[in-house]
Order: structure tokens, then sequence, then C-alpha cells
């Protein structure tokens, strides 16, 4: 069933908290085999939820890909479909392709700064709400703003913004921070809201473990009650980050499809100026050594990445860039195996 995988996950992260905290209650309770034998059955719990989350999480992102794979287009499809000389030409200069990318756009008439998406805001510049700037290509302003109750979330400062989130927790849930106009402020803020509860769970730690064995009762309560009220926050910073990744998602796909429509060779804008400047790419000397390379990326969350490579005759050289994901990270590294064994 769509979406019944990604609640379970969301459930375990619920529980794995709570496990965790179980662990620590029992960890302070440990004395002689009994407190032992139910130290190591709360690690052993906490091992199986961990594990089933792991699954869980792993199944969402599998119904995810086939439910995103069946809803014409694919985020990820004019970046798939650029030439292979472009993406390596993208990877190596950045600047040196947008520069080349915004002089063919302007010839056309077309506002670079709109035919992006940006990274931050998107809500804003989807609609053509200031401070975001221009909105993108053939947008529509939105003719009314968002409910009176989003506004108010909106119009709130940053701390008074983390209360609101500390209330939805552990009062009365907020609907109105799944608005497509909050959820980029929710995400971002999640993380914040979750420091209060990791520090409520240390002063109630310290305090448990300041009060004398046979009378940890009240303090390891209390250590409990922060354990659930993080285990809320946790679950409810994990379901912004997802209601912030669908509500991208939807405007990547949207503007995609608004992009390749004004611009239907987009995939191979500058494939022949790629093509002529890369020509080693297409046309490597026979006498080269092979060479094997590799790449990792750091986080789905960074553009960081490392990459390395091993010649057959020894040669072998590694480092560090920025890629937009493993496929450019994996590039990167393969030219620059290529740059240096051409160079010797």
């Amino acid at each position: 069933m769509p979406g019944l995988s990604r609640a379970k996950a969301a459930a375990l992260i619920h529980a794995e908290t709570i496990a965790r905290g179980e662990l620590r209650r029992a960890d302070l309770l440990r004395l002689g085999c009994r407190g032992a034998a139910e130290y190591r059955l709360a690690g052993q719990r906490l091992q199986r939820i961990g594990a089933a989350r792991r699954r869980a999480l792993a199944a969402a992102v599998a119904d995810d890909r086939v439910r995103l794979g069946s809803t014409p287009p694919r985020p990820a499809g004019p970046r798939d479909r650029r030439p292979l000389a472009a993406r390596v030409w993208r990877a190596l200069d950045r600047e040196q392709y947008r520069m080349i990318v915004d002089s063919v756009l302007a010839e056309r008439g077309i506002d670079p700064v709109r035919f992006r998406m940006p990274g931050q805001e998107v809500w804003r510049w989807w609609n053509g709400v200031a401070p975001a700037g221009p909105g993108p290509m053939d947008a529509v302003p939105a003719a009314a703003g968002p409910p009176k109750a989003v506004a108010e979330l909106l119009a709130l400062p940053d701390e008074e913004f983390v209360v609101a989130l500390l209330r939805d927790a552990w009062e009365a849930e907020n609907r109105f921070l799944a608005h497509d106009a909050v959820v980029e402020r929710w995400a971002s803020t999640a993380a914040t809201a979750r420091a209060w509860g990791r520090y409520a769970v240390a002063l109630a730690d310290r305090r448990a473990l300041a009060a004398p064995f046979l009378s940890r009762s009240a303090a390891l309560e209390l250590l409990g009650a922060v354990y659930r009220d993080l285990a809320v926050l946790n679950l409810r910073a994990h379901e912004a980050q997802q209601a912030r990744n669908f509500f991208v998602r939807r405007v990547f796909a949207d503007h995609c499809a608004r992009r390749l429509a004004l611009v239907p060779d987009l995939p191979g804008l500058l494939e022949g100026d790629y093509a002529t400047r890369h020509a080693l790419l297409a046309d490597l000397p026979g006498d080269l050594p092979w060479a094997v390379a590799d790449a990792a990326i750091g986080c789905e969350d960074s553009a960081a990445c490392g990459w390395g490579w091993a010649a057959a005759d020894g040669a072998s050289a590694w480092g560090s860039s920025y890629a937009s994901g493993i496929a450019e990270a994996e590039l990167i590294g393969l030219c620059e195996a290529a740059l240096r064994l051409l160079e010797r």
C-alpha cells in the first residue's frame, strides 16, 4: 500500500527513541545479575527496532522511486539526459559552464535567474513572492496569500517559531506546519526544536546520576518522560523533512516540464562546444595505461565528495571536490585520472 512503508518508518523512529530511553534507564538501574539481564534485553530490543527502522526507510525510498518513476516528468530527467561531455564540463568548471549557458539563454530572451530553481525559499520563488526574487518562467503570482493561520506562522520570529514546534510536539499537532508555504521553514527549524529535547534528556540524566541508587525512581520516571517528549520531536522532524522533500520534488518536476517546453533542446544545449573542449573523453590515446577511478559522497545532504584513481603502471591520486550526486562525483574521478595520465 503506497505510504505504508513511510508510516512504518516514522513509527519506528519514535519507537527507537523510546527504546534508547529504556536502555539508559536499565543502565542506571543495573546492579547484580537481574539488572544485567534487563540491560542486555533492552539493548537487544533497541537493535531489533533499529534494524526494522532501517529496513522500513529503505522500503520507503524504494516505494518513492516507483511512485515518482510513474509520474512524468521524472525530477532528475533533464540532468540525466545531458550529454556526457556536458556533465563533465559542469563537474569540473561550474562557473564557466554557467556563464556559457547563461549567454545562450540570454540570446534566446530567457532570464537565467528564472530558469533555475533556487535551493531555498522555493515556495516564495514558485509563487513570485518577495523577497525571493522573480519567480519561474511563465509563473503567475499567487492571486491570494496563504491562509491566515499559515501567514501567522510565517510571520513568527525564529524563537517563537521554535516554540510553536514544541507546542506542536508536546501539546497539540499543528496541521498548518504541513502547508507548502511552511514546510521548508519547518524542516530547517526542526533540529533546533529537537535540541531542546536533547537538552532536557541531558539534564534529566544528570539528575538521575546524582540521585542515590536506591532513590532513583522519581528521577528515572522523569528521564522516561523526557525521552518520550524527544521521541515525538524526532518523529515530527522526520515528517517535516519528508513534507519538505515531497514539496520540492513536486515543484522541481513541474519546473523541469516548463523548462523543456520552453527550451526543447535543453539536454543538448551546448553539445558541440562540450565535445570540442573535452575530445579526450571520446578519443583517448590508445597507449594510456589502464586506470580505475572511484568516488563517494559524504551524505545526501552535502555536496562534498571524494575521488581517487589508480593506474596499471602504479600511478595514483586522490582528492576532494563538490558534486550534485554520485554520478558527477564519479565523473570527476574519471576526468582527473584522464587528465593526469595525459599530462605525463
